[in-house]
């Protein structure tokens, strides 16, 4: 009596061990692999092998912390206004550099940074947070009423929109990948990126011999009918610029005009120098992207006749 009570214990046992070790097939059950959190599934045959379990994406910070990294400061880009006050390139660099050596910025926000020639904000907004990075800025821009080459009528007639009104919905024309100022071709692109906020300095006025008046500010790149692009600082009464019809359009008068209005700019999605080359007032301009990479060359970018 007593060995069939034993043998009746011990089958019990392995039916309780071996019904722990059965699943339902399309359920899945924690697991350990190399250390890490994962799960495997259940498929109707036994369990399959143990997967780690990705983290769920990561989340911008309401307050970025100290310090931030590239994602932080990505995270600022995307809501980005123009720096309050002209940064110059150098200034910028003193700027960054002083993030990082005060810890509110880590390596890879101030490569970020650089490449993207952006500045950083930092300041103690009173909101009990402290000192931090409170956001990312740059230079440049439109004035709010320039007439942009937003499309064409069906009859060929230039479609433009005021700096002001023009939205992320929108598109810009911009040059063709194929094109060149010999022969100026104009294909739609989307915006990218759009900025805007005040401007300090007097902007540039530009009397243009096609009868418009383009006003942009100091560092905002320009195209010469030579092919070289400068900045409009730089700029003489004499000098010809290019017309959306690839043809020299001559600069009459250069003044200067303060503004009370916020100043505009635009990135266009492209991967090429050309697909950033846009159309204000009539001439062709760079955009946001050909600024950054203007103030890196520190001198001209040559475009191909």
């Amino acid at each position: 009596m007593s060995r069939i009570a034993v043998l009746c214990v011990v089958t019990v046992l392995s039916f309780v061990r071996t019904a722990h070790a059965l699943c339902v097939e399309g359920t899945t059950a924690s697991c350990t692999i190399n250390g890490q959190h994962g799960e495997r599934e259940c498929f109707g045959t036994g369990w399959g092998p143990c997967e780690v379990v990705p983290p769920p994406p990561r989340q911008c910070s309401v307050m970025a912390p100290i310090p931030s990294d590239d994602f932080e400061c990505q995270c600022k880009a995307t809501n980005m206004s123009r720096c309050a006050d002209e940064i110059t390139l150098g200034a910028c660099d003193v700027l960054r550099t002083s993030a990082k050596s005060l810890g509110f910025i880590d390596d890879s926000a101030l490569r970020y940074l650089v490449s993207a020639n952006l500045c950083p904000v930092v300041y103690d907004m009173g909101d009990g947070w402290g000192t931090r990075l409170r956001g990312v800025c740059r230079p440049g821009c439109f004035a709010d009423d320039t007439e942009l080459l937003t499309g064409f009528s069906d009859g060929g007639e230039p479609l433009t929109t005021p700096a002001a009104k023009i939205t992320a919905d929108d598109t810009l024309m911009s040059m063709a990948d194929e094109s060149s100022l010999a022969g100026v071709d104009l294909v739609p692109r989307s915006i990218e990126t759009l900025i805007h906020g005040p401007e300090t300095p007097a902007l540039f006025v530009f009397a243009l011999g096609n009868g418009s008046t383009l006003r942009v500010t100091q560092h905002h790149p320009m195209v010469l009918a030579s092919g070289k692009i400068v900045e409009a600082s730089q700029i003489k009464p004499g000098a010809a610029f290019v017309g959306f019809d690839g043809k020299p359009v001559a600069v009459i008068a250069v003044s200067r005009e303060a503004t009370t209005g916020d100043v505009y700019n635009f990135e266009t999605a492209s991967d090429t120098q050309l697909g950033h080359i846009i159309v204000a007032e009539g001439v062709l301009v760079g955009d946001q992207k050909l600024q950054n990479d203007l103030a890196h060359e520190q001198d001209a970018i040559e475009l191909r006749r």
